[in-house]
């Protein structure tokens, strides 16, 4: 799992609420599937830097929510850059979920890369933008028109409802797309 804690791509009108989203959501994606048995990454430049392992087990979905407590979007590694460092620690077949409020859409190459890699990649965008009007982000639609598995949640709102789907999954749905599903809270 990868979680964008860039400075300027957690700016917007929602303010500090697009970086605890973006907190949210991945701490929802690991406890799932670190109660699932399965292993569980993280990936993360902010105000530091977080490389964990994949790992199973309560013990290490602590250290992933310890790593997201300490967090704060102050990075400076735009996410391109820090998807280029992920792609180094992926294999063939590897999931990851991406969780971004980037706006720009830079970052798209690096998911082509992964998907050129065989990784299997699901997107959730953190939109900070948007949060009273019923349009999408241009990068939402920009990722599902790729393929991807994509999903938006509005920075500052209920997080309760789990999030929304922006495209379909193909015949294999990704364990990280059916882990975007789920509610969080």
């Amino acid at each position: 799992m990868l979680a964008d804690l860039e400075r300027h791509a957690n700016q917007g009108p929602a303010g500090r609420a697009i970086e605890e989203t973006v907190v949210t959501v991945s701490a929802s994606i690991a406890k799932r599937y670190i109660d699932g048995g399965y292993p569980v990454g993280f990936f993360a430049y902010g105000n530091e830097r977080f490389a964990l392992a994949p790992q199973r087990g309560p013990g290490h979905l602590l250290r992933i929510f310890d790593a997201l407590a300490e967090l704060r979007a102050l990075g400076t590694t735009n996410l391109l850059d820090v998807i280029a460092a992920l792609q180094s620690r992926t294999g063939r077949y590897t999931s990851i979920a991406i969780v971004t409020p980037a706006r720009d859409s830079e970052w798209l190459d690096g998911v082509r890369h992964l998907m050129m890699r065989r990784s299997r990649v699901a997107v959730v965008c953190v939109d900070g933008e948007t949060a009273s009007r019923d349009t999408l982000p241009a990068t939402v639609r920009q990722v599902a028109a790729m393929g991807v598995p994509a999903y938006t949640v509005r920075a500052g709102t209920e997080q309760t409802t789990g999030l929304t789907a922006i495209s379909a999954p193909t015949a294999y749905e990704s364990p990280v797309a059916q882990a975007a599903r789920i509610p969080m809270g």
